[in-house]
């Protein structure tokens, strides 16, 4: 069972970085676009709480050396080679390398040049907050309802909606509200892997009623938008009630795709390519904005375009960029062994 349970997490974090390439591409990805938005986030957080409860015993000094080496150094490896990319493609003067590196060292999401990189950084204030918490309240039901108090706090008390425009150095604010799904994460892996991978009749029907449920609620959002519950009852959504209904609406869409890409995962995970991805999720990560811009430049240098007018071809797209990425960060651990840890 161990080994099966690992190569479906590797599966799950194939789909979730498939995902997260496959969302930055913004309108042209069409109804996937939107699709993978009310998932992708969530679920990258969701993943990083399944075996985070390994480290909340360590003392905070040795847990702190290595969150920084396995994420934080990382993190800046990864803020350094965008730098040098941006710069030399682009020609830069000073002035502009220097906006760029306050950006990379804010590392706030949607600023400039710093994309993907903002999930790195956001993990790892995360799991500082995650790990002061449950050193204080050992109890992590408790540790839940503080999440979803730090969830629904944190969406009133920044003056930007943390999930859509954050503002704070490393992403704190975004850290704060998207905690709920790194708790979840912990508290349910144990629960979800023994649903996936038992044999039991009763676990075999259990995981066909949640798969048919979720892929019917999957079908909606992808056909109806992400707003296809409030058109249908709209009074659920009008007056003293909205802000609540829409919270708990967004919970109930994010871990209903999240338990349909852990279905689904089991099925991946069969490809040894696709677990390789999974395993390489930081890199990935790391590496999607040079690939993303060093692919249309080697097309261009033949006298091509290249233009993403469907879904479809974004989806195609995004693999084929997971496995540019995936070359590009297996060199750079072969050069720099210690790097990655």
């Amino acid at each position: 069972m161990d080994k099966k349970r690992i190569e479906w997490v590797d599966g799950l974090k194939c789909l979730g970085m498939l995902a997260i390439y496959v969302g930055h591409f913004g309108n042209d990805a069409g109804h996937l676009y939107s699709f993978v938005f009310r998932y992708h986030v969530p679920l990258f957080f969701f993943m990083a709480g399944f075996f985070s409860s390994k480290g909340l015993s360590k003392p905070a000094f040795q847990f702190l050396v290595e969150k920084t080496k396995t994420i934080l150094i990382p993190y800046f490896f990864f803020c350094a080679l965008l730098l040098l990319f941006y710069s030399t493609n682009g020609s830069w003067n000073l002035s502009q390398v220097s906006n760029a590196f306050v950006n990379y060292f804010y590392g706030i999401r949607n600023t400039p040049f710093v994309g993907s990189l903002w999930f790195i950084n956001c993990i790892f204030v995360m799991l500082i907050i995650d790990y002061i918490a449950s050193r204080i309240v050992r109890n992590q039901a408790f540790v839940l309802l503080l999440s979803i108090l730090a969830m629904v706090i944190s969406i009133y008390a920044f003056e930007n909606n943390p999930r859509q425009t954050p503002s704070i150095f490393w992403n704190i604010d975004s850290a704060l509200s998207y905690w709920v799904y790194m708790v979840s994460g912990r508290l349910l892996y144990p629960v979800v892997n023994k649903l996936l991978c038992s044999t039991e009749d009763g676990h075999k029907t259990i995981r066909i009623v949640l798969f048919t449920f979720s892929v019917m609620v999957g079908v909606a959002f992808y056909y109806q938008g992400p707003n296809w519950l409030p058109l249908i009852a709209p009074k659920l959504f009008t007056g003293w009630i909205s802000e609540p209904s829409y919270i708990l609406y967004g919970l109930f869409g994010s871990f209903t795709l999240i338990y349909l890409n852990c279905y689904i995962a089991l099925y991946v995970s069969r490809s040894k390519m696709a677990n390789t991805l999974g395993q390489a999720s930081l890199g990935l990560c790391g590496m999607e904005n040079i690939t993303k811009n060093i692919i249309p430049l080697v097309i261009g240098t033949v006298g091509l375009q290249f233009s993403i007018k469907s879904p479809v071809v974004a989806l195609a797209y995004a693999v084929v960029c997971l496995l540019v990425s995936n070359y590009m960060y297996e060199w750079i651990k072969r050069t720099i062994p210690n790097l990655f840890k």
